[in-house]
Parts: C-alpha cells; structure tokens; sequence
C-alpha cells in the first residue's frame, strides 16, 4: 500500500513540476520569479516544518528556478533561509509559539521583540536572492 502511494507520487511528480514550469515561464523577468519564491516559501516556511517544506517544495520549485536561470546551490541556499524566517514569521511561525511557552509571554509582546530581527534577516534574505555572489562565496569553484 505504501509503495503504491509512493510510485503514484514519483510518476505525477514530474509532470507536476513541468507543468509549474510552463506556467510561470511567460515570466522572463526573473526578479519578479525570486520575489514570488521568496513571499511563497516564507509563507509555506510558517506552516510547515523545515523537512516537510524542503521535501515538499523542492522537486517542485527547481524546475522553475532553473528556468530563471538561477543556480542550483544558490536556490538550496535561498530555500533554507526562507524556511528558517519562516519558523519566526508572524502570525504562524512555530518558534513564536515555543517563544510563548518557554517565556510565559503573550504573543503580542513576542511579536514586537521578533520584528526588528526578522527584517534584518528579511534584509539579508533580499541581498542573498538578488546579490548570488554574497550567498555563493564558499561555493565559487563548484559553480560553472
């Protein structure tokens, strides 16, 4: 039974992230591609947690990326530091709600405190996605 499900997901797996591909194709702009990426996987970084997103969202976003012409290392790199805003986003973000019963806090309070952080780490999110040399640096002799 599991591996029927399993061989159902790898069949209709590609044609899904083909299909994703061919739809945001008409996109040449590749800015406007990085921005959706990023609002779509701090969104999905907020519910989900960090191996279900990355196993999820991967196999189906490279296609995409690749077609901007983004590098396969980069879009790791992109991923895993929107996921990880993600876990800390307001209203959703998991950390939030662990913050809440460590600290015995309300939400609101936790909320003003995170702020200042997360648009820092927003700012560094935007240099890395659009500035591929700052998230690239240990991985310059692997890139072509």
């Amino acid at each position: 039974m599991v591996a029927r499900k399993r061989s159902v997901i790898c069949t209709f797996g590609r044609p899904i992230a083909g299909r994703l591909a061919q739809t945001f194709s008409p996109w040449k702009n590749s800015s406007r591609r990085l921005l959706c990426l990023n609002l779509g996987l701090l969104l999905a970084g907020s519910f989900l947690e960090l191996p279900a997103a990355i196993l999820i969202l991967t196999p189906l976003l490279l296609p995409i990326v690749r077609a901007a012409g983004v590098n396969a290392i980069h879009f790791g790199i992109i991923v895993a530091v929107n996921l990880s805003l993600g876990m800390y986003t307001p209203p959703f973000g998991f950390n939030l709600f662990s913050s809440q019963a460590i600290f015995d806090a309300p939400l609101s309070r936790i909320y003003v405190g995170v702020l200042p952080f997360l648009l820092l780490n927003f700012a560094g999110l935007m240099i890395i996605t659009y500035v591929p040399k700052f998230g690239l640096i240990e991985h310059r002799d692997r890139i072509q």
